[in-house]
């Protein structure tokens, strides 16, 4: 059970780096998508890595974290197919707020233009 214990500080610290690593870099590159990228697969390494610490200390796989860490990203998948179908939805949503910006984004625009003719600078 020591080595067990000594492996999982030892794995806490390396996770604390990356996090910390990840967290400068999110400063940095706030907007970099290789960064988001970096933070989303730290984010699924570390709840992988809980599922297996606890597995390790309770001898065994819990049945509820089995099946949902199976239903998850199959619902997952099947919300991303979903919207991309929007013809073919399990799930209704409204088109209405994207037509309202597609028109708003053609409408004329209000508000006093300003040129030079009316321009107390000119």
């Amino acid at each position: 059970m020591d080595v067990l214990r000594e492996a999982v500080a030892e794995s806490t610290e390396i996770q604390e780096k990356l996090w910390q690593h990840a967290m400068r870099l999110g400063k940095e590159y706030p907007r970099a998508v290789t960064v988001g990228l970096f933070i989303g697969s730290l984010n699924a390494f570390s709840a992988t890595m809980v599922g297996g610490v606890h597995a390790g200390l309770s001898g065994g796989r819990s049945w509820l974290a089995t099946v949902l860490l199976a239903i998850t990203p199959s619902m997952v998948l099947m919300l991303i197919i979903d919207i991309d179908r929007p013809g073919q939805t399990l799930f209704g949503v409204s088109q209405q707020s994207l037509i309202d910006l597609r028109q708003s984004m053609d409408a004329p625009r209000g508000g006093t233009t300003i040129s030079a003719s009316n321009s107390k600078f000119s």
